[in-house]
């Protein structure tokens, strides 16, 4: 995984852009290997303080491709490349606490451009502790 992140202290705008390249390997049990997949996702957020802590807003998408087939004798439907591609709000939420800080956030991005896989939207809740 590659990523950049552009982050200004002063106006509290943040930006960040990600990708990686997963090589999937055979399953023996089902002689179907699946095929590689390509990934990027980005984000863009402000920071604004609220109370303690700091609000965060913004929008996040990514793009999803798979660009080798599947393959064996498992894989009884062809190659079945898959794609999908993403966008959606972020709302967040960082609570300083001493040095270490907690985050919450809360994503939805809805699913668009789907190919071969499940449609849907994505919903997250994370809470993270950093320290």
């Amino acid at each position: 995984m590659f990523g950049v992140a552009y982050s200004n202290q002063k106006n509290g705008f943040n930006a960040m852009l990600h990708a990686g390249y997963a090589i999937n390997t055979e399953n023996p049990d089902t002689n179907y290997h699946s095929g590689s997949l390509l990934h990027f996702d980005g984000a863009i957020e402000q920071i604004l303080p609220a109370g303690p802590g700091f609000l965060t807003l913004g929008v996040e998408g990514f793009y999803f491709q798979q660009v080798t087939g599947d393959s064996g004798s498992g894989a009884v439907l062809g190659d079945f490349k898959g794609r999908t591609a993403g966008l959606g709000p972020v709302l967040g939420y960082v609570l300083p606490v001493g040095k270490q800080s907690l985050v919450f956030e809360l994503k939805w991005l809805t699913e668009t451009n789907t190919k071969n896989r499940l449609d849907g939207d994505y919903i997250w809740l994370k809470m993270v502790y950093k320290f």
